[in-house]
């Protein structure tokens, strides 16, 4: 029915445990509503995907089995076009997720598909999409999204990258993460679009925010590493392949 998901929040929401919450208690649960609702609509779930740490272990990371399912619900709801998209930006003003919150899901998903806008346009009537990134994680399209702007490589941008990494050892809080704080989604959504508009200063930002948001979460002692060291950055460079040793002690740019 057209009107359900109206129903279901005036039911929530003038329930007698709904109202006898705190504002900020109420949103939490709103927002963990979403989440819930994103992760349902994708089949998130453990997955054989891992992301390797840089210390040289690797951790299975929770996936998305059907990203393109959350990613054209998002498409839906930012353009009112299905009774689907109608619901979940319904549910997504209730949570207090801004539209430009809901355009950087909308961007990272979008990762998920190889498609064209002229493609999307002219879905299947079953409104499938067929060319799908299997075992979607976000962690992976936010790692993604830093590595496109790594035009003139910086320790922040280092930083944002280990924060990406170890946040998927908290399973799934990348997308909590995004909707608790729209100025790092804001920083997302411009290097995804511009990125000479990311200052280093953003990618700090991003970076500090996002490990303070799942500090609790992750094992102490991973953190241990001062990623600002001139000794941590070189050996994240040869990790990558941009730098590599040469004899003991010097370090020099591949060419």
């Amino acid at each position: 029915a057209p009107d359900e998901s109206r129903v279901f929040l005036q039911q929530l929401q003038t329930s007698k445990a709904f109202r006898a919450m705190t504002p900020e208690e109420q949103n939490l649960a709103m927002q963990s509503l979403f989440v819930d609702t994103i992760k349902e609509l994708g089949e998130y779930g453990p997955s054989n995907r891992s992301v390797r740490l840089f210390d040289g272990s690797t951790v299975v990371t929770g996936a998305y089995a059907y990203p393109d399912r959350v990613f054209s619900v998002l498409d839906d709801a930012l353009t009112s076009s299905s009774k689907e998209g109608v619901a979940l930006k319904r549910l997504a003003d209730a949570a207090g997720i801004q539209p430009e919150q809901l355009e950087t899901l909308h961007s990272l998903f979008r990762m998920s598909v190889r498609i064209n806008q002229a493609d999307l346009l002219a879905r299947n009537s079953d409104g499938k999409l067929t060319s799908v990134t299997k075992g979607f994680t976000l962690d992976n399209a936010l790692s993604k999204a830093f590595n496109l702007a790594r035009g003139m490589v910086s320790k922040e941008y280092v930083m944002a990258e280990v924060a990406i990494r170890y946040a998927a050892l908290a399973k799934g809080k990348s997308l909590d993460f995004l909707l608790s704080d729209p100025k790092s989604a804001g920083i997302v959504k411009q290097l995804l679009e511009d990125e000479t508009l990311v200052a280093d200063e953003d990618a700090y930002y991003f970076a500090t925010q996002l490990m303070k948001y799942v500090a609790d979460e992750i094992p102490r002692g991973v953190l241990d590493a001062d990623v600002e060291s001139n000794a941590y950055l070189e050996e994240y460079y040869i990790s990558l392949g941009v730098m590599q040793p040469v004899d003991v002690g010097e370090i020099v740019f591949n060419r």
